[in-house]
This record gives C-alpha cells, sequence and structure tokens, in this order.
C-alpha cells in the first residue's frame, strides 16, 4: 500500500506528460503507482491524462507499462478523451487544426493498438462515435469509420431528440458527416435505402 508521500505530485506528473519526459515518467514510476490507477489529486486515469497533454510519446509510453484502456470515467472512455483532445489542442496551440488532428489521429491508433474497442459502450448505449459526430472533424470521423466505428448504434437516452449518429449529424446540421454517415450505411442523405 502507498502512502501520501508516495503518490507523484499532479504538477509534476503533468509537466512531465506535457513534455514527453519519459526519463522523468520512469523516475516518477518508480516510486509511485503511476502509470496505473488514477492521480489522487484529480482524480482521473493516468491514461487520461497523458492523453490531455497531447503528447503521443507520452501516450505511447503510459500505454507500454500494460494500463487499462477500457475503463470509464465520468462517462469518459479513454478513446473520448483523445476526440475531446482535437478541440481543446486547436483552442490552445494557436488554432491549429491540422496538427491537433494530425495528434489525435496518432493517439487514435495507439489505442486501438491497445485494445481499445472504437465501440465500447458508455451509459445509455452511448459511444465514442456519437461524440466524434458531434464535434470532431471530418478526418477523424472518417478514420473511426476505417476502424470499423458503428454508424448505426443508437444510443437510449430518451431525452435527446437524436439515437443514431445519423440523427445527431442532421440535428447539429453537420451535412457533410450526415452524408459521410448515410453512404457508409447505403442511404441516401434523405435517410432513404439506396437503389
Amino acid at each position: 500500500m502507498f502512502k501520501d508521500e508516495d503518490f507523484p505530485k499532479f504538477e509534476e506528473a503533468w509537466d512531465a506528460f506535457s513534455n514527453a519526459d519519459i526519463a522523468r515518467l520512469e523516475k516518477i514510476a518508480a516510486t509511485s503507482e503511476l502509470p496505473h490507477g488514477v492521480d489522487p489529486w484529480s482524480g482521473r486515469y493516468w491514461l487520461s491524462l497523458a492523453i490531455g497533454s497531447g503528447e503521443p510519446k507520452s501516450v505511447e509510453w503510459v500505454l507500454s507499462k500494460g494500463v487499462d484502456v477500457h475503463y470509464i470515467e465520468d462517462g469518459f472512455s479513454a478513446l473520448m478523451d483523445a476526440l475531446q483532445l482535437e478541440s481543446d489542442y486547436h483552442l490552445t496551440h494557436n488554432g491549429d487544426p491540422a496538427g491537433a488532428t494530425a495528434i489525435v489521429l496518432n493517439i487514435i491508433d495507439q489505442l486501438v493498438a491497445a485494445g481499445v474497442d472504437v465501440n465500447q459502450c458508455l451509459n445509455l448505449n452511448y459511444t465514442a462515435f456519437h461524440s466524434a459526430v458531434a464535434w470532431s472533424s471530418i478526418t477523424v470521423i472518417r478514420h473511426l469509420l476505417d476502424l470499423n466505428a458503428d454508424p448505426s448504434v443508437c444510443n437510449t437516452d430518451h431525452c435527446t431528440s437524436y439515437g443514431s449518429p445519423v440523427d445527431q449529424a442532421t440535428l447539429l446540421k453537420r451535412w457533410e458527416v450526415h452524408a459521410m454517415l448515410c453512404e457508409a450505411l447505403g442511404l441516401a442523405p434523405s435517410g432513404r435505402p439506396l437503389q
């Protein structure tokens, strides 16, 4: 059992993640539970923090330690953390959408290689793909489809006016996403089967 002094300080770990300082991460890990489990200060999985840092080398290091990649934390999965990174990174790195997308694609591929299920169901049958349809770039959505994300999965949240990703794209007026999803499902953009 670890004592409080055995836990790395959040700021130290975050700085190491943000700078992809693998030597420092190894040093912290040698005397703590990093990267397994959660950070005691933020209550977030170390993998979530590595993803949030936007440094693929830090994510690679955490994944190399055999951490759990199937967790659900506050309704988020590791894949959803990666999707959220695209908009967060874009906002914090001088509006570089192409750079943000490239980093997210890299991290998604690392997560899938580590065993993440792109169709992992969260609460109310919600998947990361629902989140991607709402806020991710076309490039990320297409990549998820290429990784066999299910565009037909319906959530069971009766409080929303959408259930399927197609319904969601329509509601959000993301017409390019709507057309891509209809094509993936063999539907015309009107929602009717293709002849």
